[in-house]
């Protein structure tokens, strides 16, 4: 079955006992094939989305390769995904989801990670317990980046920028070559 998720979204995977969070499709839907063999395909991996749905992944298959044949500049082996759910999304009320999100943090709570985000565990449930809804437990988790039109366009200027100032940086160093070649030949 396909899913269509409403992000951001939690994933529990059975062989790991941390909760993973995407704040968006195109973060969820790529890995590598060398973590894609050893999750067996993400078989049995829970997918808990911002309407509360859980979905049970049943395989997960590679669409195709990521950059150049799989290689990114970060890494090699990087693939696209599509994931094939389970036929049965069952709905999580904010309680079962709160159960199923303290029972693996908690076991970190000796972590230094856990003791810096936060403080102790009364302070960690005390949070927890304010949340009512699904959409608030995510939040503690995930954070999705908002960009206001202002600040994409600023991104854009300093991104081209950037490239002509490269390019320019380029041709000085091609010139310095050729007066240097022409002077060595010459």
């Amino acid at each position: 079955m396909k899913a269509e998720l409403k992000y951001p979204i939690l994933v529990f995977d059975p062989e790991d006992d941390m909760v993973w969070g995407f704040g968006q499709e195109k973060d969820f839907q790529y890995t590598t094939t060398r973590i894609l063999e050893r999750s067996n395909h993400r078989a049995g991996v829970v997918v808990v989305d911002n309407t509360g749905m859980k979905y049970t992944i049943r395989r997960a298959y590679k669409t195709g390769w990521r950059g150049i044949h799989g290689w990114t500049g970060i890494g090699t082996g990087v693939i696209n995904l599509e994931n094939e759910y389970e036929d049965n999304p069952t709905q999580l009320s904010p309680d079962e989801l709160r159960d199923m999100m303290i029972e693996r943090f908690l076991k970190h709570k000796d972590e230094e990670w856990f003791e810096e985000g936060w403080g102790n565990v009364r302070a960690f449930r005390r949070t927890f317990a304010k949340c009512r809804t699904v959409q608030e437990l995510i939040g503690l988790y995930v954070c999705v980046p908002k960009f206001s039109l202002w600040e994409r366009i600023q991104d854009y200027f300093l991104r081209g920028l950037f490239s002509v100032l490269g390019v320019m940086l380029l041709y000085i160093i091609w010139l310095v070559i050729k007066k240097a070649w022409l002077w060595i030949v010459g």
